[in-house]
């Protein structure tokens, strides 16, 4: 019942003036109020139909010149939008069209969300001109643009959710037209409804129905039934009417199951079937009859979204209320429409984060399973990255919880890290594709028993992340063979400074350059990088570090799991990116830092091209690794000298252990320098402040390695050269000097190192 209401409230009032001035809309009525406390006002809505159908008042889609609309205002309004509603006989063979019982006012789909987040985000003048254009789209037959693909049927006020395997089912979809039945478990309360669909073991027969009923969960296993209109020969029968969704009830389900061409009568017996076998099955109380319906109808265009798919899926459930006075007829059920989900899988969650498929498949293996390690797992595994060899022989201990991406299982006293990280990927959908190694990781890297086991392991990787911030790791690394011509790429992430500084470094191929090149390369950006320097350098010993037991081994770094987690998300883009998009043709550092209390931070990411790599002369044996930028350097300053010498200081990293010496950077050479065509001297003016400063300022990790000069005419060292590294060499006893000389064709690094006097 209805009444022209007198007083309306202050929302409705605003709203009515609004539709009054809106240049749209025609014969603007006074409001109705409903028994249910709702407004109706109707308007009419001109639309613009094309030129051939303006003469005769109606398109061809039957969409008329003046289409008279129905604004509904829930007692709830403004917390709810105004619901548009058209004619009666408003044409139904279009798309975007909401579900509605015969009869009733027709709904149009104005919007991809809700159209409660559309008048929240435009106003009452959004859903105005939403409704508007969808009318002219529906008089010029425009609402369904078959280029994007075939618009989905609209399911809203869905009673529950169905997951399967969609593209599975296109696969065992009988041609016949018979039915499929999968085993499907179900939970249903009286807010929401679950089924999951088996499609994997789905067959011509009935599946087992049973059901436990508790105080507010009914759940239980039931079938879910699929079917699809009989193909004619090899072809399947192509739908390309579009119906909205007006199943509502047993009824209406078979008759919208007769519109597709599906055998109605087939599915109502089968349906019948299913629920007397259940009712056979047990005596007990097993509560209502439950039972999923999905109807398939092929497309003439993919799906949109669906990834090519052809073929529609419109989920339907059953529910049949029985009890022992009352068994029940399956034609009282109710149907309602459902959303279907699809199965939890590598593809769905590469979908979701709009990760290329095609790039899924590319293996990582982790070195290390902590806290940042952990982190920038699971970012790649939700991601869709799920091919992944996980490495750690740690056990997951309780301060591990702090920052970690996993959690200990209750009352457990053995986890190790590296086998929750496989069980955690295999629940996240990776099912067949991880695997999980407690191995030592120096011991994999450096021993020849090892090495075989670890080359098989990382045999088919991309890429090979070691997060583990042990240097015994990072130097096993360094040595290793595993990485060579033919191995993976190597990348190192880690944090510095409680997390105000993180780090991913990535190997060049061939490894040019090296780990070792990339560190190096950090810190001779904290040269130049005050705020990196001290993001990298921040906190002193007794601050970074807590002890988690009663014993000296039981350190680790004080951090919140909030930084480490902002730092882990940031390291896992530029790795999916680099994975999605090919890693890179040359080795590349990525640093991120941040002011100290500050939650913003800055990202420098740069590409390093190869090393030169020098055999030494003098003392043999000595491989030195010239940073691209320093050869760069070193080459244009030589060049703008001309036939003069010119030169300067060397800056780097020595590591005697396995004789390499890392060229990082450069201190120029003094004013006081003496430059001429046949010596270069180097000069003294502020040059050991210079040194001391690079050494400061690269957070003590770039030192004085010697020099180098220039050959304009080319030549090796000169007799002079030779004297002058041997003095160098006798100023720093048993610490390599290095002596490096440019010319026109190649460098040539000299190396001498003086051993102290033996007593």
């Amino acid at each position: 019942m209805s009444t022209l209401a007198t007083s309306l409230p202050i929302a409705l009032v605003e709203a009515l003036a609004q539709l009054r001035r809106h240049p749209a809309l025609r014969a603007v009525q006074d409001p109705i109020r409903l028994d249910n406390g709702s407004y109706l006002i109707s308007v009419d809505v001109p639309v613009q139909l094309p030129s051939r159908a303006a003469v005769q008042g109606i398109s061809a889609t039957r969409v008329k010149a003046v289409e008279p609309l129905i604004l509904v205002f829930r007692p709830d309004f403004p917390l709810s939008s105004p619901q548009p509603r058209l004619r009666v006989d408003f044409p139904l063979n279009m798309a975007h069209i909401n579900v509605h019982r015969p009869g009733q006012h027709v709904s149009p789909c104005i919007s991809e969300g809700t159209i409660d987040e559309l008048f929240h985000q435009d106003g009452l003048t959004g859903v105005i001109e939403q409704t508007c254009d969808w009318l002219a789209k529906a008089a010029s037959g425009q609402l369904l643009d078959l280029s994007q693909g075939w618009e989905p049927m609209r399911h809203d006020d869905c009673v529950g959710v169905v997951q399967f395997d969609a593209e599975l089912a296109v696969d065992k979809l009988p041609t016949d037209g018979s039915i499929l039945f999968a085993s499907t478990r179900f939970a249903s309360s009286k807010a929401d409804r679950f089924f999951n669909a088996d499609v994997a073991q789905a067959s011509s027969a009935i599946a087992y129905f049973e059901s436990t009923v508790g105080q507010r969960i009914q759940s239980g296993l039931t079938s879910a039934l699929f079917v699809q209109a009989p193909w004619n020969g090899d072809q399947s029968v192509v739908n390309d009417q579009y119906h909205p969704d007006t199943v509502v009830d047993f009824a209406t389900l078979l008759t919208q199951a007769a519109k597709l061409g599906i055998n109605a009568n087939l599915l109502r017996d089968k349906i019948e079937s299913a629920f007397n076998q259940s009712r056979f099955v047990t005596q007990a109380d097993w509560g209502d009859f439950r039972l999923a319906v999905i109807l398939a109808v092929h497309r003439p265009v993919p799906l949109i979204g669906a990834m090519g798919r052809k073929v529609e899926f419109m989920p339907y459930l059953l529910h049949l209320k029985v009890d022992k006075s009352n068994a029940g007829n399956i034609s009282d059920a109710a149907v309602g429409s459902a959303y279907h989900v699809h199965q939890l899988s590598a593809k769905l969650l590469a979908k979701t984060s709009g990760t290329p498929l095609e790039a899924i498949e590319q293996r990582v293996t982790f070195l290390g399973c902590g806290s940042l390690g952990s982190k920038v797992a699971f970012h790649l595994g939700r991601a869709g990255f799920g091919y992944c060899n996980f490495v750690d022989n740690q056990l997951f201990s309780p301060h591990n919880t702090a920052r970690h991406a996993l959690l200990l299982p209750q009352n457990t006293t053995h986890a190790e890290k590296a086998g929750r990280m496989k069980e955690s990927f295999e629940a996240m959908g990776h099912l067949h594709t991880t695997n999980a190694s407690s191995d030592d990781i120096v011991t994999l890297l450096s021993t020849p028993e090892g090495a075989a086991v670890f080359t098989e392991l990382a045999k088919d990787s991309a890429l090979v992340l070691d997060t583990t911030a042990s240097m015994s790791v990072a130097q096993a690394a360094v040595l290793s063979s595993a990485f060579d011509t033919n191995g993976p790429r190597l990348a190192r992430g880690m944090l510095y400074g409680k997390g105000r500084a993180s780090v991913l470094m990535l190997e060049g191929p061939t490894r040019k350059p090296r780990i070792d090149d990339l560190e190096a390369a950090l810190f001779a950006m904290c040269r130049a990088n005050k705020t990196l320097r001290e993001a990298i350098a921040a906190g002193d010993r007794a601050g970074r570090e807590v002890f988690v037991g009663d014993n000296c081994r039981s350190l680790t770094m004080v951090m919140p799991d909030s930084v480490v987690s902002r730092n882990a998300a940031q390291i896992a883009m530029q790795v999916e990116q680099w994975l999605a998009h090919d890693l890179p043709s040359s080795g590349c550092l990525a640093v991120g830092y941040s002011e100290k209390d500050s939650i913003s931070s800055q990202w420098d990411v740069m590409e390093l091209d190869a090393p030169t790599v020098l055999d030494s002369t003098g003392e043999l044996g000595w491989k030195i690794r010239v940073a691209a930028t320093v050869a760069r350097t070193i080459s244009a300053e030589s060049v703008h000298w001309g036939e003069k010498e010119t030169g300067g200081v060397l800056l780097g990293k020595v590591n005697a252990f396995n004789k390499t010496i890392v060229i990082a950077d450069l201190v120029p050479a003094p004013p006081d320098s003496v430059r001429e065509s046949a010596r270069f001297v180097l000069g003294i003016e502020g040059l050991r402040r210079a040194c001391r400063e690079s050494n400061v300022d690269s957070v003590g990790y770039l030192g004085y390695l010697g020099t180098w000069h220039s050959h304009p005419m080319g030549g090796p060292h000169s007799p002079r050269d030779v004297q002058t590294l041997d003095e160098l060499a006798e100023m720093a006893v048993g610490e390599p000097r290095l002596s490096l000389v440019w010319t026109p064709s190649e460098l040539i690094c000299a190396v001498n190192r003086a051993e102290a006097m033996a007593e």
